[in-house]
């Protein structure tokens, strides 16, 4: 073989390869590819010189020749011989590099596109196949518990005698629960609360009591559970519903059954009203229970953290419980008090151990402590259990005399002493100085529990020697202090709520809440739990409407003693809910308008007009109620669900939803309710509406009556109304001619009007279609009009007893009828040309002038002013005819 031969052809391999087949410029990752591939070509092989030589030996070869022309061969560059060049990063080659980057780039990025619209659109589907399921879902479970509910009210009227009621709250372990996961918090809200305010209103109608605060803290402890509020909040909101519990004592109640002591609805209204003084004591009792049992819940919580250091072991009383929190609080290492303490009783320090069991509400452990140490104990010790046995006798006031020597004692040594806590203790059972605060009340709580405590009768002839901290001055403290010191960042609405119910400022304390959204319908059913027990001063929508002003716009000078109050308000406070109630001289709050308000939320509202009715019932002011379930009414135009409707073809009364929820009221009132309502349908001009509520609240005069004025604007063409008000009309004729009660409850007067303007609306109707001849005989059956003399006295008396519906038309009755008499006058006149000889004719001819002749008489002689345009067409035609 020889070897120069095979590289002369692979020469002219590569020749002919550089001139037929065009070179690819190929990117630098390819380049570099072939680079590694032709290092791997180019490099020389180690040969075995020996091996070679005696392979080529035996195939024939001369050896030592044949590997010289070998080494000549590889020692060349092979890469050049068969373009194997290195790789040179021209110009091209980086543009290509480039292009084919920024190409990659843009193909993954459609790819990517592609797979998220693609993955987009599962998720859309899904998400539109799972909210169609879920609204179809809440619809079936909806329609369900409406049902439900319908079958509980028609259960409760004929079970009313029966003690055991089950109720239709959602226990928080419910199978619902689970199925209301997904629906919106808000829906949540809604259906939750809404199941409560039922429950309360069928109780309501049974003129049972109520825990409706137990109630409403049931439902919110489920909605924690379905909420995504955090656990703080929830907290907050729970505490809330026990203080609120606390201050009305609201007690031993399950499920909203009172276990003990019942309170019935408005049970504070009247003494709230009057601001009776017992009261408000009441009150500031229940706002210190709650204050103090939450502090004992604080202290064992503390010990069950620090068990070690608390040092209280097995089931301790309330003393080692105290004992045990100072031990966390106040003891070092070294096992040593505070060096200000003083009053020490087997190394265990007086003061503190009273102050906390103070703090806790535990007035009897304190005597019994005291009692316990009183031979042991410093001579201020034994002086202080006789000042706080008649603290506890007295209910909280000491006599003049012990009080005297308390307060000289208090300002001459206790004051002085270092101590704090045995400041604080005498300064409380005394009610020395309220301006005496120490270190001690570090927190929120503790200031407003002890501003609680300080308060005293305004009556008091103490003022010689000291303030008289009132009530009133602590909610002008509270609303000096107002939002921007409670609630600085407004991410803590609840905490400054907390503080406006503490201090009885209840009006202020919803207004203030129902700002915020987050907390919306929480705070309309705080409002309702405090109205349900009469605890809200409210003024009614009506009467706000005929002169009150919101707190913003009132420019009266009120009594100086909320004078300042209103000022305060309004800087946190920023809302139409507040008014001046200028009758009673107190801020009121809105109720009604506010659960107008919330009802508004319902969508869609003909869904929910059960539940909205469930909220109007709630409300007292009978005239605010009407005008409520008229607005309702009005806004989703369902009459025959709320009210009821009259089945024509079964000839019954099928009576709507306010029957069965508004069974607190008598029938006059829902009556009352109708009318209100219908006279607002007509003044809107939906008069076929009004017609059909007067029907049905048995307003028969005013039903007849707007009917007679409706058919008379039809006839007189100054109404589009369709045929439907006709039909209405004819249908009630015939139901109230078969009742005599229906038609005695009708002025006779009223009641022809009627039956002649349905009369006359055939008589209309047969002359547009040309039926002249029947048409002619409805009026002449009617004797409205004398068409022979003998007729005119006694057409005369009936047009006087005409109402004005049909002497407002009675000059088209009289044109049309000239009309008809001209009309077949002409036609019968055409056939009498071509027939002289028909006498019958003549004699038919001369009768329709006659009439024609006593209609034109009796328009002259009527009480009537006939417009000028239509008493020329009749003369012309009475012309023509003669």
């Amino acid at each position: 073989m020889d070897f120069q031969n095979l590289l002369q052809k692979a020469q002219n391999l590569n020749s002919f390869q550089e001139k037929s087949i065009p070179k690819l410029q190929k990117p630098i990752n390819q380049k570099k590819k072939k680079e590694t591939e032709s290092k791997i070509i180019t490099e020389k092989p180690k040969l075995n010189s020996n091996k070679v030589r005696n392979f080529l030996s035996k195939a024939g070869f001369e050896s030592d020749k044949f590997i010289r022309e070998l080494s000549k061969f590889q020692s060349k560059n092979i890469n050049q011989e068969f373009n194997l060049d290195p790789i040179i990063q021209t110009k091209s080659d980086l543009n290509v590099h480039f292009k084919n980057i920024h190409e990659t780039i843009i193909l993954k990025s459609i790819e990517e596109t592609i797979q998220k619209t693609i993955s987009k659109s599962s998720e859309y589907c899904f998400q539109t196949a799972q909210d169609e399921w879920e609204s179809s879902k809440n619809s079936i479970l909806e329609k369900e518990l409406k049902l439900n509910q319908m079958d509980y009210f028609q259960d409760s009227i004929q079970n009313s005698q029966s003690k055991d009621v089950e109720i239709l709250l959602y226990s928080p372990d419910s199978n619902l629960s689970n199925e209301m996961s997904n629906i919106p918090p808000n829906l949540n809200k809604i259906q939750i609360f809404s199941q409560a305010i039922i429950n309360l209103n069928f109780y309501r109608n049974k003129k049972q009591p109520y825990g409706i605060i137990n109630v409403f803290q049931s439902a919110q402890n489920q909605l924690s559970a379905l909420s995504d509020l955090s656990e703080k909040k929830i907290i907050e909101l729970n505490d809330i519903w026990e203080l609120l519990a606390c201050i009305i004592s609201e007690k031993d109640v399950k499920d909203g059954i009172f276990q003990n002591k019942t309170f019935q609805e408005q049970h504070y209204l009247i003494d709230y009203q009057e601001k009776n003084s017992n009261i408000s004591k009441t009150f500031i009792r229940g706002a210190l229970d709650f204050l103090e049992s939450q502090y004992t819940k604080f202290i064992r919580n503390q010990i069950q953290k620090n068990p070690r250091k608390a040092k209280v072991g097995g089931v301790p009383g309330i003393i080692s419980l105290i004992y045990g929190f100072l031990n966390i609080q106040f003891k070092t290492s070294e096992d040593h008090w505070p060096s200000n303490f003083v009053d020490f009783v087997d190394g265990i320090p007086v003061w503190p151990i009273i102050y906390y069991l103070l703090r806790c509400g535990e007035l009897e452990s304190i005597l019994k402590f005291l009692i316990d140490i009183k031979d042991v104990a410093s001579n201020d010790v034994v002086q202080f259990l006789v000042y706080f046995k008649e603290y506890i006798e007295n209910d909280g006031i000491l006599s003049e005399y012990l009080w005297t020597r308390l307060f000289h004692q208090y300002r001459n040594i206790v004051h002085t002493c270092d101590d704090p806590y045995k400041q604080i203790v005498f300064n409380i059972i005394g009610k020395c100085d309220i301006h005496s605060m120490t270190s001690i009340l570090n927190s929120l709580e503790d200031y407003i529990w002890f501003m609680l405590l300080m308060i005293q009768d305004d009556k008091s002839n103490r003022t010689a020697l000291n303030e008289i901290f009132t009530l009133e001055k602590l909610q002008e403290n509270i609303l000096e202090y107002g939002e921007k010191h409670f609630n600085p960042t407004g991410k803590k609405p609840l905490q400054f709520f907390r503080i406006l119910l503490l201090s009885q400022l209840f009006e202020c304390a919803v207004a203030y809440l129902i700002q915020y959204s987050e907390y919306y319908y929480e705070a309309v059913h705080f409002a309702i739990a405090l109205y349900y027990y009469g605890i809200l001063n409210y003024l009614p929508i009506q009467k706000k409407e005929i002169g009150y002003k919101n707190i913003q716009q009132t420019k009266t000078n009120p009594k100086q003693k909320i004078k300042k109050l209103w000022n305060l308000i309004q800087v946190s406070i920023d809302n139409d809910f507040l008014v001046l109630n200028q009758e009673k001289n107190n801020i009121s709050f809105m109720f009604s308008q506010m659960i107008k308000s919330y009802i508004h939320r319902f969508y869609p509202k003909e869904d929910h007009l059960d539940i909205s009715l469930n909220y109007l019932n709630i409300i007292r002011d009978k005239q605010d109620l009407y005008y409520a379930v008229k607005d309702l009414v009005l806004e989703t135009h369902q009459i025959d669900y709320i009210f009821g409707k009259v089945d024509d073809d079964q000839d019954n009364r099928e009576e709507g939803i306010v029957f069965q929820i508004f069974q607190n009221l008598e029938m006059e009132e829902i009556q009352e309710m109708m009318k209100i309502t219908a006279i607002q349908f007509e003044e809107n001009g939906l008069y076929e509406e009004a017609i059909r509520i007067y029907d049905f609240a048995n307003f028969n005069q005013k039903a007849i009556d707007l009917l007679n004025q409706r058919l008379s604007r039809i006839i007189g063409g100054d109404s589009k109304e369709n045929e439907s008000l006709i039909e209405l009309a004819q249908s009630i004729r015939i139901r109230y001619q078969s009742s005599s009660i229906l038609w005695n409850n009708v002025n006779p007067e009223s009641s022809e009007n009627f039956v002649i303007l349905l009369y006359l609306i055939d008589f209309f109707y047969l002359y547009s279609i040309g039926e002249f001849g029947e048409a002619l005989s409805i009026i002449e059956n009617l004797k409205l009009v004398p068409f022979d003399s003998s007729q005119m006295n006694e057409c005369m008396i009936r047009f006087a007893s005409l109402g004005n519906s049909i002497k407002k038309i009675f000059s088209q009755i009289l044109l049309v009828s000239m009309t008809i008499l001209f009309k077949i006058f002409e036609s019968n006149q055409i056939e009498f040309t071509n027939d002289l000889f028909d006498g019958g004719q003549i004699r038919y001819l001369n009768e329709l002038k006659s009439k024609a002749s006593n209609l034109m008489k009796f328009c002259g002689i009527i009480p009537l002013r006939i417009p000028e345009n239509i008493n020329s067409k009749l003369v012309k035609m009475s012309v023509m005819m003669k």
